[in-house]
């Protein structure tokens, strides 16, 4: 897929842009010109998606994407003894619109 967006867009937000579809190619220059960092794509995605008849869920799964990735990219050193438990500083809590989901069997 040919795209102004650059590869880490891609990268971050795999099933936002999947999504998109065919919205790419003519989001993408927009995309350009107004996100500051690839961390504000969500923010975006919400401000865009009535104008450009996009899914309402959208925005949440492109923040869902974005702690997803920030989890897995971190560089947070986990030691190998501990004297006090503590909470995976990595750890997120990234609150949704979403209900129901138990009932999808995921």
């Amino acid at each position: 897929m040919q795209s102004v967006l650059p590869e880490k867009v891609f990268k971050i937000y795999p099933l936002c842009l999947q999504f998109l579809g065919e919205h790419i190619g003519e989001l993408g220059m927009e995309v350009l010109s107004q996100l500051g960092t690839f961390e504000d794509f969500p923010e975006f995605i919400a401000l865009i998606s009535e104008q450009h008849d996009l899914p309402p869920f959208l925005s949440e799964l492109a923040r869902l994407e974005l702690a997803d990735h920030q989890v897995g990219t971190g560089d947070v050193e986990i030691p190998s003894e501990v004297l006090v438990y503590a909470l995976n500083p990595t750890l997120q809590i990234v609150q949704l619109g979403w209900r129901h989901l138990t009932r999808l069997g995921l």
